[in-house]
């Protein structure tokens, strides 16, 4: 479908961001190859983006050309010769998983030290994310919002397509992992240092077996070339298939966690698509507590409940806290569509019940805080040990200080989110 090309569109169109956005994605450097018409590149680019009435004006043409022969040389050092050959190169086709397009962005970080989760107690390292867009699809998910002016998912927006619509990962992520672990000279930048990083907070690093041994590898990495403990966070039962993987000598380094809000598979077949279903991600994590292996246990985001203590008991009753080093809970996210989207889930799959205790709880601010996010932590904090429990929170500014007196009992009182790229 033809877009519309209004002059707010044609400008972001036209920027050197958006085509180079582009450019990073669908081209590569291959030596090998006799080349590309610049011509093909840019109208590729035209054909992406539906925007044909850009090659139609004369100056906007002209804009497209330099722009695109300046993304490919910063990204690619490609040059284009006197015959308006880009040679060395390659423009990729579309590919896709199921109905999702895959697109690999380059970048100089996979690992974030900086991240935001280490606010979360969930690392002390910072966090390692070989994407941006994940192959599974929470209704949910924060990340559209998280991740909506950086600059990973600025393609997105030149191709008009959603976030749930896409998987994007990072191109090369153990090589450049591996770069940024090291000094100039080679050697290990942080080997005589401890800690604790996440792979990955952002998407699920074991959404497929591709993804698994991509992951497997980045693992390895932290391994070799440092002394940190690797904390996996996944709904994904290829869990048990990547301990089998890890080496006898890193096995007490490797701290695993299945994500599980839901005790139901109906629910979670709604509002978590794709993943693997709770019963089995239960049955999973007891198993890597039976090897011995180090765990931890991920409840979030838990949707209201009409009897919080009874879902508690449930979730303890379940999973074996004490066999956890840490505990970490927390109420749905309320940025961005999150809420609304979950409730339309729910509503289409008629689980009428649960859509509206939510639609309920999320008329007002108050009703939030005192029929969701309070008893919730209450129930939790009632069965976990307070040195177990990390219930996350982002109060408003009026309850802010309700929950700094609640952090001796496991709240992990937060502010404005930080974008973690």
């Amino acid at each position: 479908m033809r877009r519309t090309m209004t002059p707010k569109t044609r400008r972001f169109l036209l920027d050197p961001k958006s085509i180079k956005a582009w450019s990073d994605v669908f081209v590569r450097r291959n030596d090998d190859s006799p080349g590309i018409h610049i011509d093909e590149l840019v109208a590729r680019y035209v054909s992406d983006t539906n925007s044909e009435t850009l090659s139609q004006d004369a100056k906007s043409s002209e804009l497209l050309y330099t722009a695109m022969k300046k993304a490919i040389k910063s990204t690619w050092d490609l040059e284009v010769d006197e015959n308006n050959i880009v040679k060395g190169s390659v423009c990729l086709k579309p590919i896709f998983m199921g109905e999702k397009m895959i697109l690999s962005i380059p970048t100089a970080t996979i690992l974030n030290i900086a991240s935001g989760f280490n606010d979360k107690d969930l690392t002390t390292r910072g966090s390692i994310t070989g994407g941006t867009a994940c192959a599974f699809t929470c209704v949910y998910c924060s990340s559209p919002t998280m991740m909506s002016r950086s600059m990973h998912t600025r393609i997105l927006r030149v191709l008009n397509v959603k976030h749930s619509e896409v998987i994007l990962r990072r191109f090369e992520p153990v090589k450049i992992l591996r770069m940024q672990l090291s000094d100039k000279k080679g050697l290990p930048r942080y080997k005589d240092d401890n800690g604790v990083v996440i792979l990955s907070p952002i998407v699920d690093p074991l959404a497929n077996m591709e993804l698994m041994e991509e992951s497997f590898q980045m693992i390895l990495a932290i391994m070799e070339l440092t002394n940190w403990d690797v904390r996996i966070l996944t709904k994904s039962m290829l869990i048990k298939k990547l301990a089998t993987k890890i080496p006898d000598e890193y096995r007490h380094r490797i701290i695993y966690g299945l994500s599980i809000g839901t005790l139901d598979d109906r629910i979670s077949r709604v509002v978590e698509k794709l993943t693997s279903p709770p019963r089995l991600r239960m049955k999973a994590y007891r198993e890597l507590q039976r090897q011995g292996l180090r765990t931890y246990s991920m409840h979030c985001p838990i949707l209201p409940q009409s009897d919080y203590s009874a879902f508690a008991e449930k979730l303890a009753a379940e999973m074996n806290w004490q066999a956890d080093e840490l505990v970490w809970g927390e109420a749905l996210n309320l940025r961005g569509d999150s809420v609304k989207n979950t409730i339309a889930a729910l509503e289409k799959a008629e689980l009428h019940d649960e859509a509206n205790l939510l639609a309920r709880v999320s008329r007002s601010r108050v009703m939030w805080e005192t029929q969701y996010n309070r008893p919730l932590f209450e129930a939790l904090a009632s069965v976990c040990p307070p040195e177990k429990l990390r219930y996350l929170v982002y109060p408003a500014p009026e309850y802010r200080d309700y929950w700094l007196g609640l952090r001796d009992r496991g709240a992990v009182v937060l502010g404005e989110e930080k974008m973690d790229d």
